[in-house]
Parts: structure tokens; sequence; C-alpha cells
């Protein structure tokens, strides 16, 4: 599921609460925007920079040693 503003996660509701509690300044699951991401743009780096943001992947912590 993809609707053209970055989100490209699986589209269930899990999924989608996730997504919407991420966003959501009043959650604590709230990550903030980082408008300084510098990277190449192309899937494969997005997809990268995407999962060291989601604290559910284990690349999330990894990015933070």
């Amino acid at each position: 599921m993809s609707s053209g503003g970055g989100y490209s996660g699986t589209g269930d509701k899990p999924d989608l609460d996730n997504h919407g509690q991420q966003c959501n300044p009043n959650n604590e699951k709230y990550q903030g925007y980082d408008c300084h991401y510098e990277g190449k743009g192309d899937k494969p780096d997005l997809d990268n920079h995407s999962r060291q943001k989601n604290p559910q992947d284990v690349r999330y912590y990894e990015s933070r040693k």
C-alpha cells in the first residue's frame, strides 16, 4: 500500500496504527520530523533510512550505538 507520501508499510491495521502514532506529536511514540536527511533518495536508501527510524526494527538500535 502506498499513499504517495512516503508511507510504504503493509497497510494492515497494526501497521497503520503504528505509523499514525509515530506521526502524532502528542503520542509517546512520536519521533519528530527530520528534515536533514541527505541520502541518495533511491528505494534501498530510503528503506534503510526508514528502518533506522523504526523502533520495531533491529536497525533502529544498531544506528544508535
